[in-house]
């Protein structure tokens, strides 16, 4: 692979970047190709330890993942203007509605006389932080109506700020009747 990408750097005259793992070693290596006048000029750094750091995030998001898709729940994610961005399994069973159905859209088991009340809550976990238990009224994809317990919390982007919410909400409607 070395060769093959030191041959195109110089074939090409253009540069070139690739990782490779050096078995021997048991080290993953960023190489950079610069093509120069007077031949070229080869930058190496070893990248392990970022590589263990990347698999390491792959598997707590996996992780995160494959929970989120267990759970008998229904799980969201929300941007901060409410259009959805996650959709787990828990909220096809629950909703009626496929994450493709959901995913990029205002949440569609909002009421219509409920709306304004989704987007202030969305505003006022963004600001304020974590709510849990309140209840709200939901519609299922056939129209009925269910009472949803709702636990939500601020997401929050590398720097800190709220981008937006991910709630969790149980159907509480037979206990409440």
């Amino acid at each position: 692979e070395l060769e093959r990408q030191y041959r195109s750097a110089m074939g090409h005259r253009l540069p070139a970047v690739f990782e490779f793992y050096y078995a021997a070693r048991e080290t993953w290596w960023e190489n950079r190709f610069y093509p120069a006048a007077e031949g070229l000029a080869v930058f190496a750094s070893e990248i392990t330890a970022r590589k263990r750091a990347e698999a390491a995030l792959h598997m707590a998001n996996e992780a995160l993942r494959a929970i989120i898709d267990a759970a008998p729940l229904a799980i969201l994610g929300l941007d901060s203007e409410g259009l959805v961005t996650q959709w787990n399994k828990g909220a096809e069973r629950m909703f009626g509605w496929t994450a493709e159905d959901a995913v990029g859209r205002v949440c569609p088991t909002i009421p219509e006389d409920g709306l304004a009340v989704y987007r202030e809550m969305i505003q006022r976990v963004m600001r304020q932080g974590p709510e849990t238990g309140k209840a709200y009224y939901r519609q299922k994809k056939d129209g009925t109506r269910l009472l949803g317990s709702v636990s939500a919390a601020p997401l929050r982007d590398a720097a800190g700020n709220s981008i937006g919410v991910m709630l969790i909400l149980e159907d509480v409607t037979q206990r409440k009747q």
